[in-house]
């Protein structure tokens, strides 16, 4: 959908109404460069993410996923690769860009002790300062999606960003995590 969202801005710019026969192309462009389900299903979760969540399972923490994109290229990865075996349906939250409004939806609805597992340095500087002043476990991908956006300054809110260098971290810290004690 970002493609269809530029093909619209290029034809606002040019005073141009947009043919729908060409939103329709370009979303096929768009939509061809990402995996199919059973793609997902034969790659695979990134190593230790299935073991972490077992981990944060058996200690009875409630899991949400929070994932921006196309709704179907979201729901073919979260299929893919069987998420609901974690995270309950209705703790899945497919955005097209602000994560924000979901963060402060848990927040609101009771979750204390929110903490956020994040690879993009926007989304983790989005959710660590007011409003909503969260905690966040940062793992950066190497050569991850986000690459662009982890090009700034850093971190907006030092004090509630712990950077870990794998998710499986997240196992051997957990109780300093929750202590939110560094």
């Amino acid at each position: 959908s970002s493609f269809v969202a530029v093909y619209h801005k290029i034809c606002s710019e040019w005073n141009i109404v947009p043919e729908k026969s060409v939103e329709t192309a370009v979303y096929d462009i768009g939509r061809a460069v990402f995996k199919s389900k059973e793609e997902y299903e034969k790659k695979g979760l990134i190593d230790g993410v299935s073991e972490t969540l077992e981990f944060l399972l058996g200690k009875k923490d409630d899991l949400y996923l929070v994932t921006r994109g196309d709704e179907e290229v979201q729901r073919a990865k979260i299929d893919g690769l069987n998420i609901k075996r974690f995270i309950r349906y209705e703790n899945i939250n497919i955005v097209n860009y602000d994560k924000k409004p979901v963060f402060s939806k848990i927040v609101e609805n009771g979750k204390s002790g929110v903490i956020i597992v994040e690879d993009s340095l926007k989304i983790v500087n989005d959710a660590t300062c007011p409003p909503l002043d969260l905690k966040a476990v940062y793992i950066p991908l190497k050569g991850g999606t986000w690459k662009h956006e982890n090009s700034g300054n850093g971190f907006k809110n030092k004090k509630n960003v712990l950077v870990l260098e794998k998710i499986v971290d997240i196992v051997q810290k957990y109780d300093d995590i929750w202590s939110w004690n560094f």
